[in-house]
């Protein structure tokens, strides 16, 4: 992929083009499921830290989804998902989510080389995720997307160390 042509000299990917990269390759190599998802309060169980509306390719506020990240601090666990707001809710789209563990313990606004990942995906109508990673002393980025009317939607967030 082009994108991945997209590093520093260092050999560093930047955390929104690392996080976009996994989300696209999934995307494309990832089957679709129909299975439903039934209540998004069950999907992540700790404390909401940062929520993102999901903008369209001109950069927008789609109204359709919001990527959200919670995070456990007794436990370091991190959890992602993305859930469909406005007209999407309860609509079956295509729907990703991935969270990646950065070997960082400070954001410089680059997640180097990952050291742990997960996502889900699938033709949901409500909510994908939560997706989780163990992560007390490292920073995390994630990121979702919901494909709607044939464009895709997304959302990043990252930083969170």
């Amino acid at each position: 992929m082009y994108l991945l042509q997209q590093r520093h000299a260092s050999g560093r990917i930047t955390g929104m083009m690392a996080t976009l990269v996994l989300v696209l390759a999934t995307m494309v190599t990832f089957s679709v499921a129909n299975a439903p998802n039934a209540s998004a309060a069950s999907a992540c169980t700790s404390t909401r830290v940062d929520s993102e509306p999901l903008r369209s390719p001109s950069g927008a506020n789609s109204g359709i989804g919001r990527l959200e990240l919670y995070y456990n601090s007794s436990t370091g666990n991190n959890c992602a998902m993305v859930v469909h707001t406005g007209a999407s809710y309860g609509v079956a789209a295509q729907t990703y989510v991935s969270i990646v563990r950065c070997a960082d313990t400070v954001w410089d606004g680059e997640c180097n080389e990952t050291s742990g990942f997960d996502n889900d995906g699938g033709n949901f109508s409500y909510y994908a995720g939560g997706v989780r990673v163990h992560a007390p002393n490292n920073c995390i980025s994630t990121a979702g997307s919901i494909k709607w009317n044939g464009v895709y939607h997304t959302a990043t967030i990252g930083g969170h160390c």
